[in-house]
């Protein structure tokens, strides 16, 4: 069964033949003993136009060394996995399906170990999240499990005998954000330079983010009064083009989709906040800022001014250093008009919680879908009080969302 799919939205490196066994390497797998198959392979219908294809390639696990140990896995059993490609004429969204199963020991027949399908696929994935690098890649991994695509149970499985019943519960689903060791390791400023020297606001080279730090920004807005408010949030530039690209639309779009919407009658009071992201273009006013819409898009902002709520501020890293994208929100939940909208204790890090357990998942405004992963990073922001705005603490944290367009009506 086809268990793990690694995402058409992760970076375009992952998706090609020798970008597959490198990020399979990074997780522990690599080409068969000697390059050798035994057996027939196997092949898949994707639905996408080109009919049953047989696997691109089949992977095993390599205790450690991806010259020799999969001559190992092939002697004492383990973790494998074979890719078929999701390219047709009818559907080609790029994306690598795989069949993963833990195997037993060749004197077994290599037949799957009792429940091998999900084990497979948890020590995948368990493999695979966060960090991990290869042949001078470095490799960022987020997973979210899907249910309905596959049916429960062991009707129609392979190596079912009648004392073994497997439960294949959920599908794993991969979104991979390649980042190269040196973006990883603060680069000098030449190597993140857009060449063509066209700038363009809402567009970026495929990659999630770049640290504002490593350039000379910084992970706090500055509020005018030497203090500043966390960047908790960041919604990564492998994000959808409808969300990344669409400009001022797109974002309230998808800020509508989550429970935000424009500010009341669309007027904005007080000075606007600004940011440096490191991206060459020094400290830039807010882009716009968004207000928790209880439910109506139209006045629920008005609500929320009066008796507070959750709001975030908007700010786009996309100069000629740093030209990813990516969206930079400064969330943080505010106290009623009464005392001012001063912030609620721990309300950068409650306004953040909130506005991704809204966000995960999927959700919908006028007619577009977005589906929403979070990713959770430590070590971009510090944690505590110092320098932060009405003297909160933040507790250094910074989600990481990655948004795909799921479905468009008609």
């Amino acid at each position: 069964m086809l268990a793990v799919i690694i995402s058409g939205l992760s970076s375009p490196d992952v998706l090609t033949y020798d970008g597959s066994i490198n990020y399979a390497r990074a997780i522990g797998f690599s080409t068969e003993c000697l390059g050798i198959h035994i057996g027939a392979p196997q092949s898949a219908n994707l639905g996408d136009g080109n009919g049953s294809v047989n696997q691109t390639i089949e992977l095993r696990e390599d205790y450690g060394s991806a010259s020799v140990g999969t001559c190992l896995e092939s002697a004492i059993g383990g973790n494998h996995f074979r890719i078929f490609v999701q390219n047709g004429t009818a559907a080609d969204s790029g994306a690598l399906f795989l069949a993963v199963s833990y195997e037993e020991d060749a004197s077994d027949g290599h037949d799957i170990e009792p429940n091998g399908y999900d084990i497979g696929r948890d020590d995948l994935v368990s493999d695979a999240l966060g960090t991990t690098s290869y042949g001078g890649v470095t490799y960022s991994t987020t997973a979210e499990n899907i249910t309905g695509l596959l049916s429960a149970g062991s009707a129609g499985i392979n190596h079912v005998p009648a004392y073994r019943v497997l439960n294949v519960e959920m599908l794993a689903v991969l979104q991979l954000a390649l980042l190269s060791v040196v973006a990883l390791a603060s680069p000098a400023p030449a190597d993140l330079v857009n060449r063509d020297g066209i700038q363009s606001p809402f567009a970026g080279p495929p990659v999630a983010y770049y640290n504002p730090v490593d350039l000379g920004g910084t992970m706090f807005d500055n509020t005018g009064n030497g203090l500043g408010e966390p960047l908790n949030v960041i919604i990564s530039g492998l994000s959808s083009p409808e969300l990344i690209d669409g400009g001022l639309d797109g974002i309230v779009n998808y800020a509508r989709a989550i429970g935000f919407s424009k500010e009341c009658l669309d007027i904005h009071l007080g000075s606007p906040f600004s940011a440096n992201l490191g991206d060459g273009h020094g400290a830039v006013n807010q882009t716009i800022e968004l207000r928790q819409d209880y439910g109506s898009s139209e006045i629920g902002t008005c609500l929320e001014s009066l008796i507070g709520g959750n709001h975030f501020r908007v700010y786009i890293q996309n100069g000629p250093l740093a030209n990813s994208g990516a969206l930079f929100l400064a969330v943080s939940k505010e106290e009623d008009v009464e005392t001012g909208h001063d912030i609620t204790p721990d309300g950068y890090n409650v306004g953040r919680d909130q506005l991704v357990a809204h966000a995960i998942g999927a959700k919908s405004f006028d007619g577009t879908t977005y589906y929403t992963v979070a990713q959770n990073i430590t070590g971009l922001m510090p944690a505590g009080s110092a320098g932060v705005n009405h003297g909160i603490a933040v507790d250094g944290i910074v989600t990481l969302l990655t948004v795909s367009v799921n479905a468009r009506a008609e």
